[in-house]
């Protein structure tokens, strides 16, 4: 089995593929283990077939501060689906003192709101047997069993519960629990030790990938699905986990805090569900593309602080920056008199700064073996070409407009088959681009529409 295919960035994926990536047992478990866009008895299943194919010497490393322990693979992955299978069971049975709390969160955000309480899952069962569809269209549920007598906390003491997480079709995605101390409900993936290699270079545009199911369904220090700048990844490699383990995957980035419309520089967990920016930045956004040309070092300082200034960064960012060592553009703050020339230098470059901060740059490809494009659209003879040619528009944040398709490749068929190979491509990775047929081949025609029609228009 593929278990790259449970990795929940498309970005990710595309790459260790190309690099020919071959995870060990515990990066397939934990691959499997976190995806967030599989039920979770489809994740069990998983699991079940990842422990058929390992053998009894197969083991998984295991990290407790401040030692490293190995474990059997099987065992460990028989004790991880039984914590599944009993919390479910525990989660069902109503038969205690507990309390029911159902949250809803609109399209996969990660606040929850809409708060109802029922004393018992038959309660439960009859609320969510009675909802509209338009009620459970596009929304995530979070049904909280709270045990009210905390006779099962452990000695850190806090609230014990049992958390669920379902789809808008009431389909069980996730399943965690806290407060308690049996040691079977403290088995989890986190702490293996796991490196898998990322495809981002400092001054990447990236975002978390939409249309996934938040496990801690918490607040983060970065906004769910706010386009962000890497510039660095913990563990970077395998030298660093020798005291990490996968609870301690971070990014660093810079991104633009809503709230207060500063650009900041700040780290959170993440599970391999980051990508390349596919679409365009908002006007507001709009600055992290010069944050992201001074990391790749396609500009330098002085017109970076001038684009800063044409989106009015004021001075509270500015002071943040002069508390970080590594931090972009303080040098420039320290003296008075070099802020007012940029300043006189910024008034009379605004045209030249309104130009270099659009950044939509774009593009049209037109796939074909023998005719030309039309004015305006980048040609490329076959599917493998396309292929690699989206990949570099997406790692390089240029907008890919449209793709405008013939059928028959000819002798460039080869490379990577016929068109409906790129339509497949796209589809396993949910990168829905405006797609316009040429093809005179009416059979091949008819046969790419189906796959247009059963898929761009239901997800994109």
């Amino acid at each position: 089995m593929d278990y790259l295919q449970f990795l929940n960035s498309d970005s990710i994926r595309d790459y260790l593929h190309e690099i020919k990536f071959i995870p060990n047992s515990e990066e397939k478990l934990f691959i499997v283990d976190n995806c967030l866009e599989i039920t979770l008895e489809d994740k069990i299943s998983a699991l079940e077939k990842l422990k058929k194919e390992m053998g009894k010497k197969d083991t998984v490393r295991i990290h407790d501060f401040p030692r490293i322990y190995t474990f059997s693979a099987t065992k460990f992955i028989d004790r991880l689906i039984k914590k599944y299978i009993t919390l479910v069971e525990n989660f069902k049975d109503d038969s205690g003192d507990c309390v029911y709390e159902l949250k809803v969160s609109e399209e996969y955000q990660n606040r929850y709101y809409d708060e109802k309480f029922f004393y018992s899952y038959g309660d439960f069962l009859f609320y969510k047997n009675n909802l509209t569809e338009t009620d459970q269209k596009s929304n995530t549920f979070r049904l909280k069993k709270i045990y009210l007598n905390s006779i099962n906390n452990d000695a850190c003491g806090g609230e014990t519960f049992i958390s669920a997480i379902y789809s808008g079709e009431f389909k069980l995605m996730d399943i965690k629990c806290s407060g308690f101390s049996d040691e079977k409900y403290k088995v989890s993936s986190d702490n293996l030790i796991c490196c898998i290699p990322l495809p981002f270079k400092s001054g990447d545009i990236i975002v978390r990938k939409k249309n996934l199911f938040n496990r801690t369904a918490s607040g983060s220090f970065c906004p769910l699905y706010t386009p962000c700048v890497f510039t660095k990844a913990c563990p970077a490699s395998y030298d660093d986990v020798k005291t990490m383990d996968a609870s301690d995957l971070i990014l660093y980035t810079w991104y633009r805090d809503n709230s207060t419309g500063l650009v900041k520089h700040d780290h959170f967990e993440h599970r391999y569900d980051f990508e390349f920016l596919k679409d365009k930045l908002s006007s507001k956004d709009k600055i992290l593309y010069s944050v992201s040309s001074f990391l790749k070092k396609t500009i330098d300082e002085e017109p970076l602080v001038l684009t800063a200034l044409y989106h009015q960064v004021n001075n509270r960012i500015l002071e943040q920056m002069n508390e970080r060592e590594d931090l972009l553009l303080n040098y420039i703050y320290s003296d008075n008199e070099k802020k007012v020339l940029l300043r006189q230098q910024y008034a009379k470059n605004k045209d030249m700064l309104k130009s270099f901060d659009a950044s939509d740059d774009s593009i049209k490809i037109w796939l074909d073996d023998l005719r030309n494009p039309p004015s305006g659209y980048y040609h490329c003879h076959s599917v493998n070409e396309v292929i690699k040619k989206i990949r570099k528009c997406e790692q390089s944040h240029v907008i890919i407009e449209e793709l405008n398709l013939d059928h028959d490749l000819g002798d460039f068929a080869s490379d990577g088959g016929d068109t409906t190979k790129l339509l497949d491509f796209l589809v396993q990775r949910q990168t829905f681009y405006r797609i316009t047929l040429h093809t005179a081949n009416p059979v091949g025609r008819n046969k790419m529409q189906r796959i247009i029609d059963r898929y761009w228009h239901t997800f994109s």
